[in-house]
């Protein structure tokens, strides 16, 4: 049976949401679950009783998906070139010479995606310790020393108005 208009139509609004967020954050490292979702989107397309344009139509949406999204190097793009690697051997219908192909056409550019990936994920892990190291420091410095007084509580602890103030002894009175 054929989709219907009404489902045609919102299928169609949805694609145009997912390509509007691609395209503003599809490369962002973090973005490998919204390509995820979007491969998801189109594999539940109906393509069981479809038309063959409609199965055709299918095809060509996730291909062009795997093919733009292994080309970013978002933290999971080995997945992602594993789940395009999967759909061109296994799920396409005779395709026994042009999937070989299309994934030899876009294994260069995976493997680059995947090497800056990795270089990503390291520079992403080290700014997350420099950051949580720093917090930590922090931290520390923040807490007065055990057995400080009310008074060098407020002006170590920020508790601020005029009692810490005066009690610092800088524009006091």
């Amino acid at each position: 049976e054929a989709e219907s208009k009404k489902a045609r139509s919102a299928r169609d609004a949805m694609v145009a949401k997912f390509e509007r967020c691609l395209l503003r954050v599809g490369s962002d490292f973090r973005s490998g679950d919204l390509w995820l979702k979007y491969v998801d989107f189109v594999k539940k397309w109906p393509h069981v009783n479809a038309t063959p344009h409609e199965r055709g139509e299918r095809q060509k949406m996730l291909r062009y998906i795997f093919q733009l999204a292994v080309t970013f190097p978002v933290r999971i793009v080995d997945q992602l070139w594993q789940q395009y690697e999967h759909y061109e051997r296994h799920e396409v219908e005779n395709n026994e010479v042009l999937g070989p192909q299309l994934l030899d056409k876009f294994r260069p550019l995976y493997k680059t995606a995947s090497e800056l990936s990795r270089e990503r994920k390291a520079a992403w892990e080290g700014a997350n310790a420099g950051a949580a190291a720093l917090e930590d420091r922090v931290a520390r410095l923040a807490v007065p020393p055990t057995g400080a007084t009310e008074s060098e509580h407020m002006v170590i602890g920020g508790g601020g108005g005029r009692a810490g103030a005066s009690a610092g002894g800088v524009g006091g009175g």
